[in-house]
């Protein structure tokens, strides 16, 4: 499987707002998840940490929240 990297866009799950992963985060804090959180940047500046394990590769370098 692979795994969002810096620079790479992710789109919300509704399709409204759109965001730049800055980097690798920390492990997902979820009991058995195992993935990995990583840090986004959202357009309207939001700084978020989303689990790579509740994202989904639609093209190349763009992931979509599931």
């Amino acid at each position: 499987m692979s795994a969002p990297k810096k620079g790479d866009t992710l789109i919300s799950r509704e399709g409204k707002k759109r965001g730049v992963v800055r980097g690798p985060g920390r492990p997902c804090t979820m009991e058995s998840c195992g993935g990995q959180k990583v840090s986004v940047r959202w357009s309207d500046g939001e700084l978020t940490y989303c689990c790579e394990r509740g994202m989904a590769l639609t093209k190349p370098r763009i992931w979509k929240l599931t």
